[in-house]
């Protein structure tokens, strides 16, 4: 096991070392002048001169990019273009936000999702297997943006029950706080367990056919010990698998959920850094995500050890 961790590491490093300069040169391809933008039209020669080096635009594109790699190692980020504050500090605050959002998400799709999917498959081919199936698929069908934007409409708009976006500090007001984590929160749970209970019931149906489980019917167990001891834990092994890459894709993926409710998160962090032309930002935020994704892939591998005896990393 410590091999394989060690070995996941080394392609950790590897995979931000690529990831950090795909995006570091990619947006010096972007074409305009971030100097020329952030002055504006009433610039002169000498300003344009003077902030491009003092952002350090001047200098080589390699040598800009070393010194940018000499300070990702240090974990330095580098500064934002636009109001100079550290950018590790900018997307902390920021990715603290999204994860909160991205873990009441993540373990409520989860509770709800393994029950649903079990009497699901419990049921196979009755009338609840069905109505969970057709439900499942319109939930699944339908656009995240939709889903949002009919919540808001009916719990905002028409019955005024919940307030319609924006973001409260929990310090500040913890109810409103847990009031406007709602509606987002509702949005992407809808989806998600659409999604999970399709996988989970699959996944059990499959693992229900064995012969081991076969033998353990045959044994005298009873179909609920069978189902929760046997079937259960085996599918949950890949349940866990779709519900950690689900959750290292929520944190770079609430772009839109975070516009549409004015939720201050890392998506929303992005997309005003992308229109200030703040690539420092971007490239912190882009790394940052890429560092979880692949931290939670190497921690999932490591719980299908715990789950299931016959995994082992040699």
């Amino acid at each position: 096991m410590f091999h394989f961790i060690l070995r996941r590491v080394l392609q950790m490093m590897l995979i931000l070392f690529l990831v950090s300069s795909a995006v570091f040169f990619m947006f010096k391809l972007v074409p305009g002048d971030v100097a020329a933008v952030r002055l504006g039209i009433e610039q002169t020669p000498e300003a344009l001169a003077a902030l491009r080096a003092q952002l350090g635009l001047d200098r080589p594109l390699i040598v800009q990019y070393l010194t940018w790699l000499g300070g990702l190692v240090r974990g330095d980020l580098g500064t934002s273009y636009v109001d100079g504050a550290p950018v590790f500090g900018i997307v902390a605050s920021r990715f603290f936000i999204t994860l909160e959002l991205v873990l009441v998400i993540t373990v409520l799709s989860a509770l709800i999702s393994i029950p649903v999917a079990v009497v699901a498959a419990q049921r196979k081919g009755t009338l609840v297997d069905s109505g969970i199936r057709t439900l499942s698929m319109v939930g699944y069908s339908l656009p995240t943006y939709w889903w949002a934007i009919l919540l808001m409409l009916l719990f905002s708009v028409a019955l005024g029950w919940l307030p319609a976006g924006g973001y409260v500090y929990p310090n500040r007001d913890f109810g409103r706080h847990l009031l406007h984590l709602i509606l987002p929160t509702l949005a992407m749970v809808l989806i998600l367990v659409a999604a999970q209970v399709r996988f989970l019931r699959a996944s059990i149906l499959d693992i229900i056919q064995l012969d081991y489980v076969r033998t353990a019917r045959a044994k005298g167990l009873s179909s609920r010990r069978v189902l929760y001891k046997h079937v259960l834990r085996n599918s949950l092994a890949a349940f866990i698998t779709v519900v950690g890459l689900n959750f290292a894709t929520l944190i770079g993926g609430m772009v839109i959920i975070e516009q549409i409710f004015t939720w201050p998160g890392l998506g929303w962090l992005i997309i005003t850094s992308i229109l200030n032309r703040d690539f420092p930002v971007v490239q912190g935020a882009v790394l940052f995500v890429a560092a979880i994704f692949v931290s939670v892939n190497l921690a999932v591998d490591i719980l299908y050890a715990a789950l299931d005896p016959r995994i082992r990393y040699e």
